[in-house]
């Protein structure tokens, strides 16, 4: 027991006795300056590059330029911007904790610091382009390292913290920066895809995008859009060492080249641009992508190449699958874009005789002062409906196309040589407006449409045409006429024989000129006039009432100033304008009307015989003495009208 205490106490001595003998060994700090100074003096602001190389192993370089840092030894590529420039601040603002001037032997010497044979060489380019070479040596017991900037007036070694050394330390690719793109999307002038023998183009268009191979057709902006932004994120998963004439790039599946717009003239200087001083700016490189062959049997990577940062990587299946995008998934099918709602200025409906019964064949829209003016003939016009006509190109836009024929061969076939309607729309600040073609229903079930700017012909669901093709009496505005109380001096009703005359006498309303009328049915016949709506217009609908009609005779009073007279030689001041009283009556007749409607079920029943016949009130207002708002068609009132009328007619007490 004794013997093998012994034994344990002689071991702990003799480890004492190792570590004291360590640490004699090592220098030590000298009496000099004890502050942290720079290494690099004068101290760099940046680098402009800088290197390392082991004593055993690759060199490992950096080069910043522009605004980029780039690999260029052991493999030249792109870095990982932020990375790199955080390690090259680090090393421009590497300071020593304290230093020791070099003796010829002893712990202060080059061979006692691992400095005579450098475990590793800094090299650091500041941005002035002056050189520093900084030789790395040992570290001393306390996890600290010896450095020794080289040059003959430098006398000391420097001890400096080891943490950055780790940074150094590591494999190339955790430099490497995985983007394989790096533009920004307004300075794209063409996109090209390539793929199984196809060729797709895209280029800039406005606002939007134009694909421009196989053949014209508009780009669907958001499909697009997406296209790019994925292009923009496309990473490696890894880099790898496979050859290139090995990773399928030959027969590549998939190329993409994105060209870019030359860069823009410099400022003007001295009255003159320096680029116009110069040749023209080339535009800068295009980017080139090759997808190759997939790495393996499972198909969850393939290999790929890109120009802007250059080397055989993998990328996964989904990448892949993203950029190589057909034709039909980039065009657009809409059959016009978004902004006809808002940029239309004049529409024209043209149909064929004898297909829209009593619309006109030409429907003519246009906009005044932000306000669409119906044309119901050629040498008449009216207030259109503003809400029916931007829905009515809102249904525009919505009409999608299900199929194309993209070389249509026999137009005549599709009832385009003699289309049965044509649109024609004029868009603020365009120079050619959008015209349309409607064909005549196929066997597919579908109708086709063409736009004259685009060759291929939209096949669209037949429900959707028919949304396009309105009636005239659809785009009327709905106000008949706006009959204010305080204009109104006489109302005459009269129904089956039976007269009611509202009288308005000093404020009050009198009830046959002798009693006062019941305020509430007065007031709510003034609210339905204030405006007059229609709940929907009819055309040429010969009167067929069911019961007497209602008529109304409504005599109202307008005050126009006249024009003052010019004054007189004499200069005296013109007389003052005089209130022109103007009477004018109107006419508004209401009926109920019979509208055949389809009887339920095959049986004739008495629930069927009532279902089969409908009424429905019509109402035509007929103005003289001034000139009328909408000319006097036949509509349908509302219910608020027709309530109050008949209030006004049931006996009075």
């Amino acid at each position: 027991m004794n013997s093998r205490l012994t034994i344990a106490v002689l071991l702990i001595l003799i480890i004492l006795v190792g570590i004291v003998a360590y640490v004699s060994r090592q220098p030590k700090p000298s009496a000099h300056p004890t502050k942290n100074q720079y290494v690099f003096t004068p101290h760099p602001t940046s680098l402009q590059r800088f290197s390392y190389k082991p004593a055993s192993g690759p060199e490992l370089a950096f080069k910043h330029v522009g605004t980029h840092w780039l690999i260029v030894s052991p493999i030249k590529a792109r870095g990982r911007d932020y990375a790199i420039g955080d390690l090259a601040s680090t090393l421009a603002d590497l300071k020593w904790r304290y230093r020791n001037r070099i003796s010829s032997s002893g712990s202060h010497s080059l061979a006692q610091a691992g400095l005579e044979k450098p475990k590793a060489v800094l090299t650091v380019v500041n941005q002035s382009g002056k050189t520093f070479t900084l030789n790395i040596g040992s570290q001393n017991a306390t996890g600290r390292l010896y450095v020794h900037v080289s040059g003959s007036h430098n006398p000391y070694i420097d001890v400096v913290k080891a943490d950055w050394l780790s940074r150094l330390d590591r494999p190339v690719r955790k430099f490497r920066n995985r983007s394989l793109t790096s533009f920004h999307t307004r300075n794209i002038a063409k996109i090209t895809l390539n793929s199984a023998g196809r060729t797709i183009q895209i280029v800039p268009h406005g606002k939007g995008w134009l694909l421009t191979k196989p053949l014209l057709a508009p780009a669907a902006t958001s499909a697009v859009t997406n296209w790019i932004s994925n292009l923009q994120l496309l990473t490696a998963h890894r880099f790898s060492s496979v050859p290139a004439s090995r990773a399928g790039f030959k027969n590549s599946p998939l190329t993409i080249t994105v060209a870019f717009k030359p860069p823009h003239p410099l400022p003007a200087v001295g009255g003159k641009s320096k680029a116009a001083a110069s040749k023209p700016l080339p535009a800068p490189t295009p980017l080139v992508i090759n997808f190759g062959i997939k790495t393996d049997l499972t198909g969850k990577f393939y290999y790929a190449e890109s120009s802007y940062n250059p080397g055989v990587c993998v990328v996964r299946n989904t990448s892949f699958t993203q950029m190589n995008q057909s034709f039909n998934k980039l065009r657009d099918h809409h059959l016009v874009a978004a902004d006809v709602a808002t940029e239309a200025s004049k529409i024209t409906i043209t149909r064929r005789i004898g297909v829209t019964g009593n619309t006109p064949a030409v429907l003519t829209l246009g906009k005044i002062s932000g306000k669409w003016v119906l044309n119901t003939s050629p040498t008449q016009r009216e207030t259109a409906d503003n809400a029916a006509v931007s829905k009515l190109l809102t249904d525009l836009h919505s009409v999608k196309a299900k199929r194309f024929i993209d070389a249509p061969r026999n137009l005549t076939a599709l009832g385009l040589s003699r289309p049965s309607a044509r649109w024609n729309i004029t868009l603020t600040g365009h120079i050619h407006p959008i015209e349309i073609a409607l064909g005549t229903l196929q066997k597919s079930g579908l109708m086709p449409v063409k736009l004259a700017q685009w060759p291929s012909v939209y096949l669209v669901s037949p429900a959707a045409v028919k949304e396009l093709l309105p009636q005239l009496t659809a785009l009327r505005n709905k106000t008949v006429a706006d009959l204010t109380g305080d204009k109104i001096q006489r109302i005459a009703l009269r129904h089956a024989g039976q007269t009611v005359a509202l009288q308005h006498v000093s404020g009050k309303w009198l009830l046959n000129a002798k009693t006062p009328a019941e305020a509430a049915a007065v007031n709510n016949l003034l609210a339905a006039w204030k405006p007059l709506q229609a709940k929907k217009w009819f055309i040429n609908t010969r009167m067929v009432s069911s019961v007497p009609p209602i008529t109304m005779d409504i005599t109202l009073l307008h005050f126009n100033k006249s024009v003052p007279s010019a004054a007189p030689a004499t200069k005296k001041p013109a007389a003052p304008a005089k209130a022109q009283a103007i009477t004018q009556h109107d006419v508004l007749t209401i009926w109920n009307t019979i509208i055949p409607a389809k009887a339920v079920g095959s049986k004739t029943t008495a629930k069927n015989k009532q279902a089969a016949v409908k009424t429905q009130w019509r109402a035509e207002l007929v103005q003289t003495g001034q000139a009328p708002q909408n000319p006097a068609w036949i509509f349908q009132p509302k219910s608020s009208l027709v309530s109050a009328v008949q209030s006004l007619l049931r006996p009075h007490k």
